[in-house]
């Protein structure tokens, strides 16, 4: 294993507990000295929107066509061409050529150190001095066991933050992120379809379908059956209505459901597919569209073009943007390099870094206003855009209800239906969702609902945030030492063992009943509790009242069961009967087996062992019941999905809308 070179910056900043040093990193500003000696990030890639735009950095130099000079896109090169030239992404802080975007100060070109690659991400503690192993101003926190790991900025992973972000895409429900090792990263539900692992990928595309070149030229697809790509090199790929790619040669192949029937024999620089039709980029930079129905034809010269559901954009030579239909409001000052179109919104990245946004020709989203950062590449999509900052991490804005990007370290996590809470190591909480607000202050534990967040704060009292349309928001006064919530309702269990509810009530979930409990769990519209005599009693949803005869010491509430533990680890698991629609085996654990905490899915259960390894039981239609190898020190789990909670205070996930540990 080679040596990394690495430089000496201080990270600035101390939060509460947190243990910050002055660490070693690799330059913010050169995020891309990656396997191999890959070139830097100084120019943009094409944008690929319509429900899902891309605006790639390029890896490596501008993608060159025979006969015609670079582009600002792409990481690989024509045969016999050089990576380079008018319009080709500039060297280090150079500027760009004629179409191309300006250089982003990148360093490690071809022949460059490649990177260590990082460790398993199991490992739990920093090798040698903690304040000076985090790179890309990750800075070191203290876990409650004592050790020192790396808090690493959103979409930075590795346990020292050494790999990040070099490209982001987006579709509908879900954010895909090409990292600085080739892997890709999505966030968000997937329906269960992912990217073909240990494949090294080199750009990706997101909307109606899903697809990635590889660093050998090769199209790999992981979306619909009708998105199964044709063999070949080839040097871009559009998934934006259509999926295209242009092959080796710059020639456009399109195929799949709505895809134009021909295909010009222009050479092109950029190809982008809409629903019926396609349009291209030629070598002179004029635009060709080709298929049904036609569209109106951007009249100027353009260095980049972008596709929406109602219009067809691009970046002209001096960096103004034309559309059509639709006028580009006062404010989208330029000069831009790319463009990220969504159905509802757009956004631009000009050539500084910076992004602005506007509504679009449909114009049905409100107002999304970007972050002040600097920025090497965005995506859109129907209401939210995201973007990679200039040291390689991530950050989304505009409504991120569906592919909020987890980051941090965490040393609790709980889940409620794909609704997330993470307890940090200062106790302050990170929380995300449909929608979810994040209390503000420092907690002791959060109960992420449907449409609402409890918590309880440091001083024992109660707070929640989110809807109140039926009172799940009005938090009672006392003090407390459990939260539970569930659909439009909650409760809680206060220091003398009396659990109170609030909210919902048409199961007569909120009427707990009388005693001195010690144990509460909250499920969808049910919640259980345990008795001083170690006795269960539940209440609200009939299917789930039913609760096993015997003596436990945790409970544990879901969508449509509910189970317990006995101060052995032995599981009972009760809910929908065998004639239920709603049965899938959730309730049917597997004999003789002991576990230490239980995570409750819609259909189906994980329990975790004294050895920190993970079984789970019910559906596994998405690949939730195949759990990643431990240890884990928690579960949560919600449909189709499971999360673990690693020693290192990364969050993991496995099966539909997984999150890879960050």
């Amino acid at each position: 294993m080679r040596k990394r070179t690495i430089r000496t910056i201080c990270c600035a900043g101390v939060i509460a507990t947190l243990a910050l040093g002055c660490g070693k990193t690799s330059s913010p500003a050169s995020p891309s000295q990656t396997q191999g000696g890959q070139a830097a990030d100084g120019g943009t890639a094409p944008s690929d929107a319509a429900g899902g735009s891309t605006a790639a950095a390029s890896n490596g130099g501008a993608t060159t066509p025979p006969g015609a000079g670079g582009s600002g896109e792409g990481a690989r090169a024509s045969a016999g061409v050089p990576a380079s030239g008018p319009g080709g992404a500039a060297a280090e802080g150079g500027a760009a050529g004629d179409g191309g975007a300006a250089g982003v100060a990148g360093t490690a070109g071809a022949g460059g150190e490649p990177e260590e690659q990082p460790g398993p991400e199991t490992a739990c503690t920093l090798p040698g001095d903690a304040q000076s192993a985090c790179l890309h101003c990750g800075s070191s926190v203290s876990l409650p066991g004592g050790q020192q790991v790396c808090d690493c900025p959103g979409g930075t992973w590795g346990a020292r933050c050494e790999v990040v972000s070099q490209q982001i895409a987006m579709s509908v429900q879900q954010v895909c992120v090409l990292k600085s090792d080739g892997a890709v990263s999505c966030f968000g539900s997937s329906l269960g379809k992912k990217p073909p692992a240990g494949v090294k990928f080199e750009r990706i595309s997101l909307g109606a379908h899903a697809c990635g070149i590889d660093t050998f030229g090769t199209l790999h697809c992981w979306a619909d059956g009708d998105a199964q790509p044709p063999a070949g090199t080839f040097v871009d790929v559009s998934t934006s209505g259509c999926t295209c790619a242009l092959d080796i040669q710059h020639h456009a192949v399109c195929w799949g459901q709505d895809a134009p029937q021909q295909s010009p024999t222009d050479t092109l620089l950029q190809v982008v597919g809409g629903f019926g039709y396609a349009c291209g980029l030629r070598t002179d930079h004029t635009l060709a569209c080709w298929g049904t129905p036609p569209l109106p034809a951007l009249p100027g010269k353009y260095q980049k073009i972008a596709f929406s559901f109602s219009q067809v954009c691009g970046v002209t030579l001096d960096g103004a943007i034309d559309c059509t239909p639709g006028d580009i409001p006062s404010r989208a000052v330029g000069p831009f390099v790319d463009l990220a179109l969504g159905p509802y919104h757009a956004c631009a990245l000009r050539a500084d870094g910076k992004v602005r946004c506007w509504k679009a020709e449909l114009g049905f989203a409100p107002d999304v206003v970007p972050p002040p950062d600097h920025f090497r590449s965005i995506a859109s999509n129907q209401y939210e855009s995201c973007g990679v900052r200039l040291d390689g991490s991530v950050t989304c804005w505009g409504d991120t209800s569906y592919t909020a990007i987890p980051s941090g370290v965490f040393i609790d996590v709980v889940s409620y239906n794909g609704n997330f809470c993470g307890l940090k190591p200062d106790h302050t909480l990170s929380c995300w969702g449909a929608g979810l607000k994040t209390p503000s202050g420092t907690f002791k534990q959060a109960a992420p609902g449907f449409d609402h967040v409890c918590a309880i704060k440091s001083d024992d009292t109660l707070t929640c945030v989110g809807e109140d349309l039926q009172g799940q928001s009005d938090a009672p006064a006392g003090t407390f030492q459990r939260v539970g919530s569930g659909t439009s309702f909650s409760c809680a269990l206060d220091m003398a063992g009396k659990i109170s509810c609030w909210g919902a009530d048409d199961t007569q979930q909120a009427e707990p009943p009388s005693g001195v409990f010690v144990a509460l769990a909250v499920g969808q519209a049910h919640g259980c509790g345990i008795k001083q005599d170690g006795t269960l009693h539940c209440w609200g949803d009939a299917r789930m009242t039913a609760a096993p005869a015997g003596q436990y010491a945790q409970v544990f509430g879901g969508i449509w069961n509910a189970c317990a533990l006995t101060a052995a680890g032995s599981p009972a698991c009760w809910g929908p009967g065998k004639d239920d629609s709603d049965d899938h085996g959730q309730s049917d654990p597997p004999p003789n087996r002991k576990f230490t905490q239980l995570a409750l899915g819609v259909f189906h259960t994980c329990g975790l062992t004294e050895q920190g390894s993970v079984e789970c039981w019910g559906d596994n239609q998405w690949g939730e019941g195949d759990p990643k190898p431990g240890p884990y020190l928690e579960l949560s789990a919600y449909e189709g999905t499971t999360c673990g909670l690693r020693p290192n205070g990364r969050l993991e996930c496995w099966g539909d809308g997984a999150r890879d540990a960050q």
